[in-house]
């Protein structure tokens, strides 16, 4: 069952890295990489719009040819902002797993950050907004010793995603689809550079 979960700040501790042997995850961001960037998603009707099949493919791929946590870390300002409830970005979360589970895949966990760019984080603790990392933080407190993020991936198309990974240690993959890369808001070089998801699971999956 996917757990959904609203993070705003996270400290930087309370976890591990670098430790023995490999226990990866990987990270996804959802608009640009799971479904299009055409529109707003505001609604779970919206979201059937812009799902992309051969991501939700992709998904289900990783999924059947690893056993990697799949987590999902994902920007929504459009809550602080008023552009939709805590209460749709909880439906909008839970159709996603429920189309990834269609096409034969899962979603482990999904952190949806619904910071505006006014948010205070808490001193000592680390925003959750991308690029910075606090969402991969709360997820290696909250996963444990069954994830280190110095094996692990993130999945982008902004260069906030790729940002973000880099901070959490992670290796970093950019794809073509939604933005490609085009938002110039962080300077972050990816590890890799793929077409689309199907390309940077075969990429992650040729890591192994």
């Amino acid at each position: 069952m996917t757990t959904i979960s609203l993070a705003r700040s996270s400290r930087p501790d309370g976890f591990t890295v670098n430790t023995p042997g490999k226990q990866p995850a990987v990270f996804l961001d959802r608009d640009g990489v799971l479904n299009s960037t055409d529109g707003f998603v505001n609604s779970p009707e919206d979201l059937d719009r812009a799902l992309m099949p051969d991501a939700l493919k992709a998904v289900a791929r990783l999924s059947q040819q690893s056993d990697y946590p799949i987590i999902l870390v994902t920007n929504q300002a459009g809550i602080d902002m008023g552009k939709f409830t805590p209460e749709q970005n909880q439906a909008i979360q839970e159709r996603l797993a429920q189309r990834i589970e269609e096409a034969g895949g899962r979603m482990d966990s999904i952190y949806v950050c619904p910071n505006g760019k006014k948010f205070q984080v808490p001193e000592g603790e680390v925003d959750c907004r991308k690029p910075d990392a606090g969402m991969f933080f709360r997820a290696a407190q909250d996963y444990g010793p069954r994830i280190d993020l110095a094996d692990s991936f993130m999945v982008g198309d902004m260069t906030t995603d790729i940002g973000a990974g880099k901070n959490a240690g992670a290796r970093a993959i950019l794809v073509k689809t939604g933005f490609g890369g085009s938002d110039g808001k962080c300077n972050a070089t990816p590890d890799h550079v793929a077409a689309d998801l199907n390309g940077a699971v075969d990429w992650i999956l040729s890591q192994k």
